[in-house]
């Protein structure tokens, strides 16, 4: 479930996106983004993986992990392999083409959603699905089946805007949330800028994997992601830069 917070007192209702919203995350069959990833030491990540239990159960995990990757430049190219419509969700499978710095090395497959579709409100997510052999749930006794977490990427609202996602019947808030910053004009291109940010890890310490950290991420007009910056304690720790973008 998606709960939408305004920070700012008096938030307007009108929206302030130039352009149509679609434009900022183009998802044709057979497109291309090429990315240069640049590991200045130990990024971090952060995901709720839904794991279903038996039945209709369903546990959710709160999942932190930190690369011990040498820092340097690693490569990570996504293609839209196909794409699937209804009135109101667009649902695009992603090939990962290549991923030399491992960030998607434990999923079984990707998906780009757009929920809300010709709402007044549509939202953009990244859906992941992890094989059931890594659910915490599996046993001698039990197999588990695949497991799934969503990410929001971008959503259509006035700047100051947050996102935050509840789960579980009592409808828990997790450790992160989203919040459209504005229009800008970056890297010579007209976007939307965003900012996940993610709290520290409750009862972790000694290791920086319960540290928080922020994401910044920049979407192009007719392009799409074409900057990611994460930061840790104020200090860059990885970037994602396009370096090409091949139009399906």
């Amino acid at each position: 479930m998606l709960v939408f917070v305004c920070l700012a007192a008096g938030c307007i209702k009108e929206n302030s996106i130039p352009g149509k919203f679609e434009e900022y995350f183009p998802m044709n069959t057979n497109s291309e983004w090429h990315y240069v990833v640049e590991n200045y030491g130990e990024p971090l990540s952060y995901e709720i993986i839904e794991w279903p239990y038996y039945g209709n159960s369903v546990e959710y995990y709160s999942t932190r992990g930190v690369s011990l990757k040498d820092p340097g430049i690693y490569s990570l190219k996504l293609k839209v392999s196909q794409k699937a419509e209804t009135q109101s969700q667009i649902t695009a499978e992603i090939e990962v083409l290549e991923d030399t710095f491992d960030l998607f090395d434990d999923i079984e497959t990707m998906y780009w959603k757009e929920l809300g579709r010709n709402s007044d409100y549509p939202i953009i997510i990244q859906e992941k699905v992890y094989p059931g052999y890594s659910s915490p749930l599996s046993s001698m006794y039990y197999f588990g089946q695949s497991g799934e977490s969503d990410t929001v990427l971008l959503f259509k609202e006035d700047p100051g805007v947050v996102v935050v996602r509840v789960h579980g019947a009592n409808k828990n808030p997790e450790d992160q949330s989203f919040q459209f910053i504005g229009p800008e004009n970056y890297l010579g291109k007209e976007c939307l800028h965003y900012t996940r940010t993610v709290n520290a890890g409750k009862g972790i310490s000694g290791s920086s994997i319960g540290k928080g950290f922020t994401e910044d991420l920049w979407f192009a007009r007719g392009t799409g992601l074409i900057r990611l910056e994460q930061r840790v304690d104020g200090k860059m720790t990885m970037t994602w830069t396009l370096s090409k973008f091949v139009p399906g």
